[in-house]
C-alpha cells in the first residue's frame, strides 16, 4: 500500500482543474494521494463590463457556477475545495502579496507535497498571476513546510493562445499514462454546465481527447486506444508515488557481476551505450572485478533496491570539476533492469542517491546522455538534475563522434527544493 501523500492543486478559475490536470489528479487520487483544490476567483465577473449593475446576474452565475465545481471535484477526488473571490480576469488589480497571504496558510496547514498550478506563458493573465503567487507562497523559506516540488500544466482555451515565444511556450517534459482516468476528466468537464462547450471549441471533450492523443503520441506513450496523457512542465520532477528506493552495494562476485552484464546486453539498453557490442564473461568479468572498484575517493557501484527486489544499478567515477560543481564530483552511469521501464524506477532511484551520495561525501554529480535517448533525459530532469549546455563527445577507441544533452547536481549545498514543474 503506497504512503498518502498530499497534492494540491491551486487554479485561478473554476475549471482550470479539470482543464489542466484532471485526469492526473483522479489517477493519482486512486494510487493513494489526498488531494486537495484551490479556486482564487469565482469566475464569472470578467465576461462583464460593470459588475455592479449586474450585481443580481452575477451572484447567481457564480452560486451555479461553485454548484458545479464541487460535482467537478467529487468525480476527480478533492477532498476539500478552497474558494477565494478575487477579481475574476482582474487579477492585476490586486496586489500579488495578497493571494500569496492567502494560499500560504493552506500550504502551511496541509503540508503538500505536491503543488499543481499554472503554467506561467499562459494567455490568461490570472493564470501567470497565479503562477507567481504560488511560486511565493511556496518558496523555500525554513521553518516553513515547502513542497517537494511544484508543476505547472497547459490549460485547454488559454496555454495554446499564448504567445509563440521560446521563453514562454509550454514545453511539456513529463507525461502521465491517463488512459484509465481521461473519461472521467471529460465526464467532470461536462459537469461544468456553464463552462462546457460544443467541438471545436477547446473547452469540449473531442479537445481534450486530442490534446491527450497528441501529448501521448510525442511521449510514445500511444498503444492501443490511443494512450492518452497528461502532461508535466516547467522545471525539476519528481516521482512521489512510491516508497524510497534503498541502496546495497555492489561486490567483486560472479553473481553480481552476471546480473549486471544480463542488465547491460539487453537490445534497449546496448541502444543507449556508446559501445553497443554485447559484454561477453570472459572479458567483462576480470573488468568488472579489476576496474569497478578500489579507486580512491570513489563510491562503490550500488544496485537501487524497491521491496527487496534489485531493480537498477548504478556507477559512479570521479571527474575533473565539470561546469560550475567543485570539490568532489562523479559521472554518473544508471542501467534499469529491463522488466522495470515504465515504471519509474530510474527517477526514483536518481532521486534517491543524491542524498545517498551527500553522505559519501560527494559534493557533485554529473551525467551525459545520448540526445536520443529522450526516456533517460525525462529521467535526469524528473529527478531534480539541472540541466547544461549540451556538446559533442568523441570516444576515441570507436571513433565517433556523439551529440550529447548534460545533466548536473549540486549537492554542496544543504537540500532545499523549490522546484517548478507542470503537468496536465
Amino acid at each position: 500500500m503506497l504512503r498518502q501523500n498530499r497534492l494540491l492543486v491551486i487554479v485561478a478559475h473554476p475549471d482550470d482543474e479539470v482543464l489542466g490536470c484532471g485526469a492526473t489528479v483522479r489517477r493519482m487520487v486512486d494510487e493513494g494521494w489526498q488531494a486537495d483544490l484551490v479556486i482564487l476567483t469565482g469566475g464569472v465577473t470578467g465576461r462583464f463590463s460593470d459588475t455592479t449593475s449586474t450585481e443580481a446576474e452575477v451572484v447567481a452565475e457564480q452560486e451555479a457556477l461553485a454548484s458545479e465545481t464541487r460535482i467537478a471535484a467529487d468525480l476527480l477526488g478533492f477532498e476539500e475545495v478552497y474558494r477565494f473571490d478575487f477579481p475574476d480576469n482582474r487579477m492585476d488589480t490586486v496586489g500579488r502579496m495578497d493571494i500569496v497571504h492567502a494560499i500560504q496558510p493552506i500550504i502551511t496547514d496541509i503540508c503538500p507535497d505536491l503543488v499543481m498550478t499554472h503554467h506561467p506563458g499562459d494567455y490568461n493573465w490570472d493564470h501567470t498571476i497565479a503562477f507567481d503567487s504560488v511560486l511565493m507562497a511556496a518558496r523555500c523559506n525554513p521553518p516553513d513546510h515547502t513542497p517537494d516540488e511544484i508543476r505547472t500544466f497547459e490549460v485547454l482555451s488559454s496555454t495554446e493562445r499564448g504567445q509563440i515565444d521560446s521563453a514562454r511556450v509550454f514545453v511539456p517534459n513529463i507525461y502521465v499514462n491517463i488512459v484509465d482516468t481521461i473519461e472521467t476528466k471529460k465526464q467532470a468537464m461536462k459537469s461544468y454546465v456553464s463552462e462546457y462547450r460544443e467541438y471545436p471549441h477547446p473547452r469540449s471533450e473531442e479537445a481534450i481527447e486530442y490534446l491527450a492523443r497528441k501529448r501521448g503520441k510525442r511521449s510514445r506513450l500511444h498503444p492501443r486506444r490511443g494512450l492518452s496523457s497528461d502532461q508535466a512542465a516547467w522545471g525539476r520532477l519528481s516521482a512521489l508515488m512510491s516508497d524510497a528506493i534503498t541502496f546495497e552495494e555492489c561486490r567483486p562476485v560472479e553473481a553480481h557481476c552476471r546480473l549486471i552484464m544480463q542488465w547491460r546486453n539487453d537490445p534497449v539498453s546496448l541502444s543507449m551505450f556508446y559501445h553497443q557490442e554485447p559484454k561477453v564473461w570472459e572479458s567483462f568479468w576480470p573488468e568488472y572485478r579489476d576496474t569497478y572498484f578500489g579507486t580512491p575517493g570513489t563510491p562503490s557501484p550500488v544496485f537501487g533496491i524497491d521491496q527487496a527486489e534489485r531493480v537498477s544499478f548504478l556507477r559512479f567515477q570521479l571527474i575533473a570539476n565539470p561546469e560550475e560543481l567543485d570539490g568532489r564530483v562523479v559521472d554518473i552511469s544508471i542501467n534499469v533492469r529491463p522488466d522495470g521501464r515504465g515504471r519509474g524506477i530510474g527517477t526514483r532511484s536518481l532521486r534517491a542517491l543524491l542524498p545517498y551520495l551527500r553522505g559519501q561525501k560527494i559534493d557533485g554529480v554529473y551525467a551525459e546522455v545520448k540526445s536520443e535517448n529522450i526516456a533517460s533525459q525525462c529521467m535526469f530532469t524528473a529527478a531534480g538534475f539541472e540541466h547544461v549546455a549540451p556538446r559533442s563527445k568523441h570516444v576515441l577507441d570507436i571513433d565517433q563522434t556523439f551529440f550529447v544533452e548534460r545533466y548536473i547536481a549540486d549537492l554542496s549545498a544543504a537540500p532545499c527544493n523549490p522546484h517548478q514543474i507542470d503537468e496536465a
